[in-house]
């Protein structure tokens, strides 16, 4: 089942930034999910983009980064 939000929460912006910049914070990686995950990118591509904050501290995506 699919429910139309009524509103939106936030705004989101979309853009490119350098790789470098970003700022992981979570240790406590799934190795298996990496192999996998760099696997699927590889014959797909990135299909769903990295979050980040406006310090450029990434809220989600640590295993795709």
């Amino acid at each position: 089942m699919y429910f139309k939000p009524k509103k939106i929460v936030f705004n989101s912006i979309l853009k490119k930034v350098s790789f470098n910049i970003i700022k992981p914070h979570q240790e406590n990686l799934n190795e298996k999910l990496i192999t996998q995950l760099k696997k699927e990118i590889k014959e797909k591509g990135l299909l769903c983009p990295l979050v980040i904050n406006t310090n450029n501290k990434l809220i989600d995506g640590h295993h795709r980064y």
